[in-house]
């Protein structure tokens, strides 16, 4: 097995002023807890500006490693581009192991960094619930100005000005303001200013989802180095992979609205549930999915939560995208919600032609494979699952390629209502769509009680070599 691992290059631009660096961090420097920074380093092999984007790990913010792997895939004309993350000691080995590989160098910390690169920008990137404790006055998302001078005012306000186009609503908006006067020890390291961006991280499972945050990151970015001459326009906001190791495959989880968990089974804990096996994975929101970034990916997974949230938002266009991506050769493994989004009908994927009789209530249930699933999964038996709300289906009558792999099954004497309700319906399905594959659970196998093989051999079966059969 392996973990979850990325191996890139990274080459992004820097923004230059006369005195000015702009360093790009998660939080305040914690000496005490450092494990090392990790890095690399893109030069354009152009004259121009060297920066520094250096993420910091603190508690929540979950955004940061993600955008940090994210501006590994950019490109820039000029100058030299260093993309940094400082591990702590209490990092958690799956965030660890997929930073290493993105940031293959390291220094011992930031100063040693920045003596050894002499960036002309400096840019942090942090998040934080509130920023209160810093800055009385900080609400939402922040630009705060350190070492204030005309220079950088004029930038951050030109940034506030195209980022809040973006910004629903008011409360949400990005601010300029002047920087703490508390100690940290990024103003000490840095010579001259520093610009510091502060995305909140308030209702970070709804409005201020990972993936939205992250677009935040990439689009004040991407600000910077246009007008350094770095690179023209947004061209590389939705730049999110490098499929530079053959080894893996890369996995997108839908993150927008509609993709919720009561019981905490959300996209993050997805992504971490596989990372022993050999994906990259990456949370991604309709925004992303209606620019097309999908053909950076081999598979998509939609979990559980509300389908006709996950649908709306989405839109016909972020439909066509999927729908594109699918039939074209990608991967498509949809879970509770995200299996009714790909049934037939108006506003869905019509990737299969089963239909929902009713939709299930929330009990462990019995799970049994047919010769099918056995076959693909390898899996046979009957064995308990977490059936929460999701479809109980019938084939459908009409021509498909349907092929159902599982049924919901009785296993003992004291079943509830539900799981004697859900018995003799199909649990999981899958079919080859055009040149791209898909498989639906209306049953949680990702999570307690499983069986999570069933889930895991799914995501290696649609990402398998396609055929047009």
């Amino acid at each position: 097995m392996h973990y979850l691992a990325k191996s890139t290059h990274l080459s992004t631009s820097i923004l230059r002023l006369p005195s000015l660096w702009i360093l790009v961090t998660l939080a305040f420097l914690n000496q005490a807890t450092l494990a090392g920074v990790n890095y690399v380093s893109v030069d354009s092999g152009e004259s121009g500006p060297t920066v520094i984007v250096l993420g910091l790990q603190q508690s929540g913010a979950e955004a940061i490693p993600q955008t940090i792997r994210q501006l590994s895939s950019w490109t820039i004309n000029s100058g030299r581009f260093i993309v940094a993350y400082e591990q702590h000691k209490t990092a958690s080995r799956y965030e660890s192991d997929l930073l290493a590989r993105a940031l293959p160098k390291q220094a011992k910390d930031l100063a040693d960094l920045v003596r050894s690169h002499k960036p002309d920008w400096l840019i942090l990137l942090d998040e934080d619930y509130e920023f209160h404790h810093a800055n009385i006055n900080a609400r939402g998302n922040t630009i705060h100005v350190h070492h204030d001078s005309s220079g950088a005012r004029s930038v951050a306000e030109a940034m506030k000005a195209q980022l809040n186009r973006h910004v629903e609503p008011a409360y949400k908006k990005w601010s300029v303001l002047p920087a703490t006067k508390a100690k940290d020890n990024i103003s000490s390291t840095a010579q001259s200013n520093v610009v510091r961006l502060t995305t909140s991280t308030k209702n970070s499972r709804k409005e201020q989802r990972i993936s939205l945050r992250c677009l935040d990151h990439r689009r004040a970015l991407s600000l910077i180095l246009e007008k350094l001459s770095m690179q023209e326009g947004e061209t590389e906001v939705f730049s999110l992979v490098s499929k530079t190791d053959p080894q893996l495959k890369y996995c997108a989880i839908y993150d927008g609205p509609g993709a919720v968990s009561s019981s905490g089974h959300d996209p993050i804990w997805i992504a971490r549930s596989i990372r022993h096996l050999p994906f990259d994975c990456m949370l991604i929101g309709p925004e992303d999915i209606a620019a097309g970034v999908l053909d950076q990916f081999d598979l998509l997974i939609c979990g559980g939560g509300y389908s006709r949230k996950q649908a709306s938002n989405l839109g016909e266009t972020g439909r066509k995208h999927i729908k594109q991506f699918v039939r074209s050769g990608g991967g498509y493994v949809g879970i509770c919600a995200g299996a009714y989004l790909a049934l037939r009908g108006p506003g869905k994927l019509n990737f299969f032609a089963c239909r929902v009789e009713k939709g299930g209530g929330s009990a462990v249930v019995g799970l049994t494979f047919n010769d099918a699933g056995r076959k693909a999964l390898n899996l046979s038996g009957t064995m308990k699952t977490k059936l929460s709300g999701g479809p109980l289906l019938t084939p459908g009558v009409e021509q498909s390629n349907d092929v159902v792999w599982a049924h919901f099954e009785k296993t003992q004497s004291g079943d509830s209502d539900t799981a004697e309700e859900a018995a003799g319906f199909v649990a999981i399905v899958a079919s080859q769509v055009e040149r791209g594959r898909a498989v639906i659970f209306s049953p949680h196998c990702e999570r307690w009680p499983g069986p999570q093989e069933a889930f895991w051999n799914a995501l290696q079966w649609v990402t398998e070599t396609k055929t047009d059969e």
